[in-house]
């Protein structure tokens, strides 16, 4: 799952304001604050990214559409997992709504759901299958994770170092 923008602002925020109050120098500690107030106001004004989004929820709509043709082939998808493949493959297909946060959520949510009933029913099917499944799963969150780690800047250990 993804953290809310809102989780995120709240718990930097808060993190700040307890190593505030510890800085002793009137002058950081007033420039920590500072980020405090700059960072409450920009906390009800930023968003995720449509792009990223998108990406995020197409990736997630081919895997499921992947998932239910292996389910698919050969007749092989056991009768605990039917109402699974009709569920992902009811997601594999929709068009998202405009709350784009909220259906990369739900879609999140069912991939959790699905992974928990593939380990649940896994000696239900034939090993390869299994293997597979499992391997388009770690490969989707490869991918997200490799995503995200794209996104995130370089830390600047350098000028932390001098400080």
């Amino acid at each position: 799952m993804v953290n809310s923008l809102e989780r995120l602002f709240t718990e930097i925020i808060e993190t700040l304001d307890r190593a505030g109050q510890s800085v002793s120098d009137p002058y950081a500690r007033s420039q920590v604050f500072a980020v405090i107030d700059i960072l409450t106001n920009l906390a009800s004004r930023v968003e995720w990214k449509r792009s990223d989004l998108e990406a995020t929820i197409s990736d997630l709509q081919g895997l499921f559409g992947e998932i239910v043709h292996l389910l698919g082939r050969n007749g092989a998808c056991p009768a605990a997992l039917t109402a699974l493949r009709e569920q992902l493959s009811s997601a594999a297909t929709v068009q998202p709504g405009e709350d784009l946060v909220v259906e990369r959520q739900r879609l999140s949510r069912l991939l959790i759901h699905a992974m928990e009933r593939f380990a649940a029913t896994r000696t239900q099917l034939p090993e390869a299958m299994a293997d597979e499944i499992d391997q388009l799963c770690n490969a989707y969150l490869r991918r997200q994770l490799d995503r995200d780690v794209a996104l995130v800047r370089r830390p600047m250990f350098r000028r932390m170092s001098q400080a």
